[in-house]
């Protein structure tokens, strides 16, 4: 695919380590356009956050587990249309998919 510069981009309204943690996830990822990572980075910022504000290490096969997903579809987004949790489960367990599928080949 092609490679997006991630760098540029800059998380609103959640810790720094989340933002990091996007940038790093969703680089691995490799989305087909700036469209498809801006929305992932967005998805994966929101779960690292909430994985930090649980006291959780903000490690790829911690926070990009599907417990920890389905955790924060359900308890940190109690106030979104079920259109837009939908749509952020889609993304987090695509992201899920495509980045703790290349750890499992790097691993064996």
């Amino acid at each position: 695919m092609t490679e997006i510069d991630l760098s540029a981009w800059v998380p609103r309204g959640v810790d720094e380590r989340a933002g990091a943690f996007a940038r790093a996830v969703v680089a691995r990822a490799d989305p087909p356009s700036w469209s498809r990572a801006r929305s992932l980075l967005w998805a994966a910022s929101r779960l690292c956050a909430f994985a930090l504000c649980c006291g959780l290490d903000p490690e790829p096969s911690v926070v990009l587990s599907s417990a920890l997903i389905e955790r924060f579809i359900l308890v940190g987004t109690k106030s979104w249309s079920p259109a837009g949790r939908r749509t952020l489960r889609s993304d987090l367990s695509f992201l899920a998919k495509r980045v703790l599928r290349v750890d499992s080949i790097i691993i064996t």
